[in-house]
């Protein structure tokens, strides 16, 4: 268990974690126990929502590297009226996928229980995507001098769709750049931000970035520049906007 996260407990191999604030608040969702994903501690996921919790009213929220899903459905308990889900890892993936079926059955509940018609229920969404969020961007970096990058991204294509009221907060967690296969994480993330096309970049309210403390990374990525910083011993959050 750890310490400030009260509501994590072990049932069989796996360990749960809840939602601590708004309309959804104690629901209990699964972690995924295994050596691929790492959950975001509970200081630094307070931190965030402290922060960003009278922000994500109707927004979009996009969770990269989503592993079990804490923050997006934090998001959702907080007013968020859409989140959308990357995950590559398939046991991470299959356990994000039941914590959506258990949430949408409390969100069911909640409101057959109260005055809410069923109409108002339905308009949340919801969607998870089995695939890594940067896969394109080998194919993005080889044109790093062209400046319209004509490789677009496939993550981002669909969202751009979106109409353009809709504003997204992105989060991003990525396994650390200390593990084997992931030493240009950030590289990448970076590169993923400047893919980025003018009717997406317009809908972008937030970007915020779980990073490694002790490693130095760019205050400015192409449009976006950093505004907050905050520090957790190794974890630190970084906020971007336009």
């Amino acid at each position: 268990m750890r310490k400030h996260q009260k509501t994590q407990h072990t049932q069989g191999k796996k360990e749960k974690f809840a939602i601590n604030r708004g309309k959804y608040k104690g629901l209990g969702l699964f972690l995924e126990s295994n050596n691929t994903t790492r959950p975001t501690k509970a200081l630094v996921k307070k931190s965030f929502f402290d922060v960003m919790q009278y922000s994500l009213y109707n927004k979009i929220f996009v969770e990269c590297f989503a592993g079990s899903g804490q923050m997006g459905f934090e998001a959702l308990s907080l007013g968020a009226s859409e989140v959308v889900f990357f995950e590559k890892n398939a046991e991470a993936f299959k356990n994000l996928c039941n914590n959506i079926s258990l949430f949408w059955e409390k969100h069911v509940r909640y409101h057959a229980n109260t005055q809410d018609s069923m109409s108002k229920t339905m308009p949340l969404s919801i969607s998870a995507h089995y695939k890594d969020c940067l896969q394109c961007q080998d194919s993005i970096m080889n044109f790093a001098k062209n400046a319209d990058f004509q490789v677009k991204n496939d993550t981002i294509a669909p969202l751009s769709s979106i109409e353009q009221t809709r504003q997204f907060v992105l989060y991003m967690d990525p396994p650390f750049a200390c593990r084997k296969g992931f030493e240009d994480i950030y590289a990448k993330i970076w590169c993923f931000m400047k893919s980025f096309d003018e009717n997406f970049v317009q809908k972008v309210d937030m970007i915020v970035i779980e990073s490694m403390s002790d490693i130095h990374l760019d205050t400015q990525v192409g449009i976006f520049h950093l505004v907050k910083k905050s520090k957790f011993g190794q974890t630190t959050l970084m906020y971007f906007t336009k």
